[in-house]
């Protein structure tokens, strides 16, 4: 028998040198995967009542699979969730190659029933297509989990096959003549393009973005420092790509492109609703996506969260996130939740068989 162990780390500090090296192999396929992005997330977009734990299986001394999670205080137990919240646009914790589902069960059985213990864990938003959620999801019933899946959000994507100005001609009609309308009424305006990288003033940046997000469509941030602590850490991580739009002394637009392991993210984006007749967030992403095809020379670039339209003129790939929530059957709380669950499912199946039925009845 293979000798395997289980620990788990209360908190982010000091982890186990293999174990960080393994989430820092797990960052080269998407940023936030790493140690880096998960200390961001407990230290500033983490609620007070919110502990974070890594449990950790090693198989002949090595790390085989890690499982960042979120312990939670709940009514009459507690709930665990994965390492992310809303600010993630994709979970996916450190999984071997030669990892086996026998491994990957003991550890999740052991989370169930070992240490801190909860009533429900929800692990999202993970790649449906990904080796990581089917994985999980099998391990998780395996280990007396009842399971479910839901969708969170579809994700729409570029990998890049052509050079930029092939790319860019074969954009929707409506794009293009909004780029060689609005570009030529921007530079008449006195309007000018920004493009701050690593090496550039961060904090100035920094300062622009606040000032447009302010001055945008969009709600404040539920956790301030945020975005400040990201755009300064992707700036020492050499990732920064911030691209600006300036009207004299005034920024009127801003996004944040996140670029790393020949992947570019467009994570944060926001206008002045005062100046959103000369588009000036088209012209930007223009002009960045040039950058990061010309100058990064990246492979993909991705528009993360959401099935908005326009993220659909750039993009031509689609994929959906899901979650998975694990009940816990042998807890009181976890075998209610999951008859609740499980009770809700099954009318809206029926809700939706009965409305199809008059609607072919009606036709």
């Amino acid at each position: 028998m293979t000798p395997q162990s289980i620990q788990r780390h209360a908190g982010l500090d000091d982890l186990p040198v293999d174990l960080l090296a393994a989430l820092v192999v797990a960052e080269a396929a998407d940023f936030q995967a790493g140690p880096d992005w998960y200390q961001l997330l407990c230290a500033t977009a983490v609620a007070a009542d919110e502990r974070a734990w890594v449990h950790v299986l090693r198989r002949d001394g090595m790390v085989k699979a890690a499982l960042p999670v979120l312990l939670q205080p709940a009514r009459w137990g507690a709930d665990m969730r994965a390492l992310a919240n809303f600010y993630t646009t994709r979970f996916t914790p450190p999984l071997a190659d030669d990892l086996r589902l026998e491994d990957l069960t003991l550890l999740l059985r052991d989370l169930r029933t070992q240490g801190p213990r909860a009533s429900q864990i929800h692990l999202a938003p993970m790649d449906k297509s990904g080796r990581a959620y089917g994985l999980l999801g099998s391990a998780l019933r395996r280990a007396g989990y009842v399971t479910f899946e839901y969708f969170c959000f579809g994700n729409w994507y570029l990998p890049v096959t052509a050079d930029c100005d092939t790319y860019m001609a074969a954009r929707p009609g409506e794009v293009r003549s909004t780029l060689r309308r609005m570009s030529r009424r921007f530079a008449q305006a006195g309007g000018r393009i920004e493009l701050v990288g690593p090496t550039g003033d961060v904090e100035a940046a920094v300062a622009a973005y606040l000032a447009v997000y302010e001055k945008s469509w969009k709600q404040p941030e539920p956790f301030a420092e945020f975005m400040p602590s990201l755009i300064r850490l992707c700036a020492r991580k050499g990732w920064l790509r911030m691209g600006m739009a300036w009207m004299a002394d005034k920024p009127i637009a801003a996004q944040l492109w996140v670029v790393a392991h020949g992947k570019a993210s467009i994570f944060k984006l926001a206008y002045d609703s005062a100046h959103a007749s000369l588009s000036p967030g088209t012209i930007l992403t223009a002009n960045l996506m040039r950058h990061v095809m010309e100058v990064d020379q990246v492979r993909e670039v991705d528009y993360l969260t959401g099935d908005d339209a326009y993220k659909q003129a750039w993009m031509s790939h689609r994929r959906e996130m899901w979650g998975i929530v694990g009940y816990d059957p042998r807890q009181l709380r976890g075998a209610a939740l999951a008859i609740r669950e499980l009770s809700a499912r099954t009318l809206k199946r029926a809700l939706t068989y009965v409305r199809g039925m008059r609607s072919r009845q009606a036709g």
